[in-house]
């Protein structure tokens, strides 16, 4: 289960325009097991929700399978942007 932590929390980091991560503050962080990650491959597709001036907020879906893959989690986070 680490490894699929890992993976979510990569795909809700914030990018900056220079394609370099921005520090932020989690102050929420969920995610939801739907089913066991098994297979060669994990995807975690992440995407903003919305991005205000203060915080952002983000969620993300995670498959695993080989070849055809299976949802096998979802992540919500609300970042709080640093200066």
């Amino acid at each position: 289960m680490p490894d699929d932590r890992c993976a979510v929390g990569h795909c809700l980091w914030v990018r900056g325009d220079d394609d370099v991560g921005v520090a932020v503050l989690s102050s929420q962080f969920s995610m939801v097991c739907l089913a066991p990650a098994v297979g060669e491959e994990f995807v975690a597709l992440g995407r903003v929700v919305k991005a205000g001036r203060k915080q952002v907020s983000r969620a993300a879906n995670c498959s695993a399978g080989d070849g055809q893959r299976k949802l096998v989690a979802t992540a919500t986070t609300l970042l709080v942007p640093g200066q």
